[in-house]
């Protein structure tokens, strides 16, 4: 009988030890990347429940805006002008009333942007962009 506890306490043991493991690995693991510096991919701005969203596409030349709080969602369209360097210009009168045609300029995975007569400062949260909709339906 007390070769049945032993092994009991033994399995007990080895169980609080792997938790233990699994505990310390996960309070000090770190993602083996970090954010590419590219001007693609999802921005966010402000805090909730008033986040600003802004998603571009550099391959297609096409940025997204949500602002989901009051309901805007905005397609236009984005240039390289030099290093670091963006021209922002929205495809319908109604986003130009919201985000006026502007450049930005790119650095440290954070850009400025006039939306609203407000400058917004959007901070890069990943390297692939966002959709809160159908991209049809952003205006």
């Amino acid at each position: 009988m007390n070769n049945d506890r032993l092994k009991v306490a033994l399995a007990w043991l080895g169980v609080g030890v792997c938790f233990l493991a699994s505990a310390a690995f996960g309070l000090t693991y770190e993602p083996p990347f970090e954010l590419e510096d590219s001007f693609t991919g999802t921005f966010l701005s402000g805090d909730i429940p008033y986040v600003l969203t802004f998603s571009v596409e550099l391959e297609g030349n096409d940025f997204y805006y949500a602002d989901q709080f009051n309901g805007k969602y905005i397609h236009g369209r984005i240039e390289q002008q030099e290093d670091g360097t963006y021209a922002v210009a929205c495809t319908s009168d109604a986003g130009r009333a919201v985000i006026p045609d502007q450049v930005v300029q790119y650095a440290d995975r954070a850009f400025t942007i006039e939306i609203d007569g407000t400058a917004a400062e959007f901070t890069k949260t990943d390297d692939i962009p966002c959709f809160f909709r159908d991209r049809e339906s952003y205006t």
